[in-house]
């Protein structure tokens, strides 16, 4: 049996060790940090813990390792290239102390490392972004349809917390422009008149060229007269007696 002078009120129970929650990108803040000596004490690292501040996963936490002293200079350069990016993310480029990065949101992307020996599955840090910045998120997997149970019903989506709010934009007043003043004219820039030997020739109407001869028409001969019909010729005169003194047969008188 041992005595303990313990009260359980002033302690929060424990809620074990918390499961890895599914990759992808969360807004996050520090919440601690804390620089600690390595195992061999030949150097330190920056142990950092990050708060997912919305969505399904509130509250979850991820930590980080940064070697910001070790005799590995591979080890040490990724360290101060990940401290570089938390650096840029929140907007601090000079730092003096680690608090200075405390509770200024950004995102972090997470993935699951799988269970290995007595070690549990568990969430690492690999990126590290401006809260506004836009990321592709994976995509959920899709539900199997169960005839027998109604679906569960989806959490309702928080609204974005002030800090991520854009800004009212007022809109920009018009800017007045002054017209362009224009230079005069310069002497070389007048339009001259047109000189005489400028002005352009009358022009006459073209001559008819004569046809040439192969082409001229041939003189036309007057029409001969038409032939007159010949007048009707005269009776022929009875012909003469045959022999003089004879007396025609129609003056002959008849005898007694």
């Amino acid at each position: 049996m041992a005595l303990l002078q313990f009260d359980a009120t002033n302690v929060a129970p424990s809620t074990g060790v918390a499961e890895a929650f599914p990759a992808g990108w969360y807004n996050a803040v520090i919440t601690k940090s804390e620089v600690k000596p390595t195992k061999d004490n030949s150097g330190q690292y920056l142990e950092i813990e990050h708060t997912v501040i919305d969505g399904q996963y509130v509250g979850r936490k991820v930590f980080n390792r940064l070697n910001i002293r070790n005799n590995n200079p591979v080890a040490q350069e990724i360290a101060y290239k990940d401290l570089s990016a938390i650096c840029h993310a929140v907007g601090v480029l000079q730092v003096q102390d680690s608090q200075q990065l405390h509770n200024l949101p950004m995102k972090i992307k997470v993935k699951v490392r799988a269970a290995s020996g007595d070690y549990e599955a568990q969430n690492e840090i690999t990126s590290y972004k401006n809260v506004n910045a836009v990321v592709d998120q994976p995509a959920a997997p899709a539900a199997h349809a169960n005839p027998g149970f109604p679906a569960a019903p989806q959490p309702a989506m928080a609204p974005p917390p002030a800090w991520n709010a854009p800004a009212p934009q007022a809109p920009a007043a018009p800017q007045y422009q002054q017209p362009a003043a224009q230079a005069p004219q310069q002497p070389w820039q007048q339009p001259q008149a047109a000189q005489p030997w400028q002005q352009p020739a009358p022009q006459q109407a073209p001559a008819q060229q004569p046809a040439p001869a192969w082409n001229q028409q041939a003189p036309q001969q007057p029409a001969a007269p038409a032939p007159q019909a010949a007048p009707p010729a005269a009776a022929p005169f009875p012909a003469a007696a045959p022999f003089p003194g004879a007396v025609p047969p129609w003056m002959q008188q008849p005898q007694q």
